[in-house]
């Protein structure tokens, strides 16, 4: 059986975050933990939609269930650094809560208003808008 490190090991090559909860689970049942990390792992090689799509969607069902923080948080710096701009991710979140309530649009912007200052703290860039996005110059040939 993989030790707990090693199992860790193997989500953070697939750029998993470790979840504090993941030593708990191993040691109440190791086989079910390595079963978990060999599921999320095969999950997160079907690549049909595009990393930036993937997180927006892992964000809608945030704001649904109003997942805590520092878990959701992950999916909002995901997304910016995919290139997701702070307005489509207000658009997300809108959109969740017309369809399912105003408790979405409550913690989906109190979420996005805690990574927003964090990366401004950390010096990232959280681009407002598609105009803000670097431009990409392709090669002429």
């Amino acid at each position: 059986m993989e030790s707990f490190g090693e199992l860790e090991s193997r989500l953070s090559d697939r750029h998993i975050p470790a979840m504090p909860w993941g030593k708990v689970f191993y040691e109440f049942d190791p086989g079910m933990y390595k079963a978990y990390v060999e599921w999320t792992t095969r999950a997160r090689q079907h690549v049909e939609l595009e990393p930036k799509i993937r997180e927006m969607v892992a964000i809608v069902v945030n704001c649904v269930v109003a997942w805590p923080s520092p878990y959701a948080d992950v999916h909002f710096h995901r997304a910016l650094e995919e290139g997701a701009t702070v307005q489509e991710l207000a658009d997300v979140i809108l959109a969740t809560g017309r369809m399912v309530g105003p408790h979405a649009y409550t913690h989906g912007f109190n979420l996005l208003a805690k990574v927003l200052d964090e990366r401004e703290r950390d010096g990232q860039p959280s681009p407002r808008s598609r105009s803000d996005l670097p431009k990409v110059v392709e090669d002429e040939q």
